[in-house]
């Protein structure tokens, strides 16, 4: 027994010296390969013995052989582990990352429904670089929208939309609008006989809210006459072709009439040299189908004009029969004289009461009223359900009570 452990004890010391001797030859390793050039080249050179330089040469080239191997084996092993470790500190952190990506997301979505002021540009702005050669958006079957930044004298430019019927904002919007556009003075002038007035300018959207939801974007507002924005001196005539409102409401019914459909519609204000007033403003629209085939759209009147890939413009002139206007500065003159107030005049005969009560403004000037063939109807509706059966409800036209009045309209005497 003793002899049987006195073996083991030397075969293990045997062992352990191989290893030793191994690991130190490894150690050496670069230097024996060094020692091993050296050793050649005096073989080779002083003592002209081929053979020896030569087998010497060998084992010197063994010994680097075996270095690189050893130490590209070492950096593979580090590499591994550092990876190993990379991956599981990634991991561990993967929990918190999607935490951050679902709050993004839902950050994303409470602006998008939130009133049009608050829009979140990242999801709803695009860049120029997404435009075809035929002028138009990339089709993305998403809802898209381009505002050109404002140019090195503060103008708007250049307003640019894609979207379906059912992408239209839902909330409506403000009253009154404060940003002053470049350029931007007001006027009250005469108009018609002379017995009334109104403001010349208004702020003009480039793309209608009714289809960006944007109110207050400096880079959608221009000046513009109320005659080009809303086709009328004073309130709404949805009817005049020279006015944007015009074309705005029968976009927006073929929109509705095709759910399906996208509208590509973009404006552009149109200025000569550094003048701060747009001279005219172009508008420009199409229909895609599912397809991403183009739709033309004739909305009727002289105006329209239809290019080689079916795409309708119209451009619109921005300027008020009663005033001239200096759209280098925004300055105007009116060209009305006002009536003279008569002191002796004649007593207004009585009107039946039922008529009175027709032209009556309500006692909420703003309360939203229904008119008829694109708003040229004379009568107004408080609801859409008491208009006549045959009434064509996608040519109804939504105004405010008090603009219907002020274009002579007057409340249904059948309601």
């Amino acid at each position: 027994m003793k002899r049987k452990s006195g073996r083991s004890q030397l075969g293990l010391g045997k062992i352990i010296l191989w290893v030793f001797l191994l690991s130190l030859l490894v150690v050496l390793l670069p230097f024996l390969g060094a020692i091993g050039l050296a050793a050649s080249t005096y073989f080779a050179l002083f003592q002209k013995n081929w053979k020896r330089a030569g087998a010497v040469l060998v084992a010197a080239l063994c010994c680097f052989a075996l270095t690189g191997l050893v130490s590209n084996s070492q950096t593979t092993s580090g590499k591994n582990k550092d990876w190993n470790q990379s991956n599981l500190v990634s991991s561990s952190s993967k929990p918190e990352s999607s935490s951050t990506d679902s709050t993004s997301t839902a950050t994303s979505s409470s602006q998008l429904n939130t009133s049009s002021s608050s829009i979140n540009k990242e999801e709803s702005q695009i860049s120029a670089s997404q435009f075809q050669s035929n002028g138009l958006l990339e089709f993305t079957k998403k809802k898209q929208l381009y505002l050109a930044p404002l140019d090195r004298l503060g103008r708007a430019t250049l307003g640019h939309i894609q979207l379906r019927d059912a992408d239209e904002p839902v909330n409506k919007r403000k009253n009154r609008i404060s940003y002053n556009p470049v350029g931007w003075h007001n006027f009250k002038f005469p108009f018609g006989d002379g017995t009334k007035e109104a403001w010349l300018m208004n702020r003009g959207h480039l793309v209608g809210y009714q289809f960006s939801g944007l109110e207050e974007d400096g880079k959608n507002l221009v000046p513009m006459t109320a005659w080009l924005n809303s086709g009328n001196y004073a309130g709404m005539d949805s009817g005049n072709e020279e006015g944007i409102l015009y074309y705005e409401n029968l976009l927006d019914s073929w929109l509705a009439n095709h759910p399906n459909y996208w509208l590509d519609y973009q404006v552009k204000a149109i200025y000569q040299g550094d003048e701060l007033i747009p001279r005219q403003v172009e508008l420009q629209y199409v229909g895609i189908d599912q397809e991403g085939q183009l739709l033309q759209i004739s909305l009727g009147g002289d105006k329209e004009s239809v290019d080689a890939y079916g795409i309708t413009k119209v451009a619109l002139e921005n300027q008020s029969p009663n005033a001239t206007i200096n759209y280098v500065d925004g300055k105007a003159q009116g060209l009305v004289a006002k009536a003279q107030v008569v002191e002796n005049q004649k007593t207004v005969p009585a009107q039946p009461s039922s008529s009175l009560e027709a032209q009556a403004p309500a006692q909420d000037p703003n309360r939203i009223v229904y008119v008829a063939s694109h708003g040229t109807s004379d009568a107004y509706w408080y609801y859409k359900e008491s208009m006549p059966s045959t009434t064509k409800l996608e040519n109804v036209v939504e105004m405010k009570e008090a603009d219907a009045i002020s274009l002579g309209k007057h409340h249904s005497l059948n309601e």
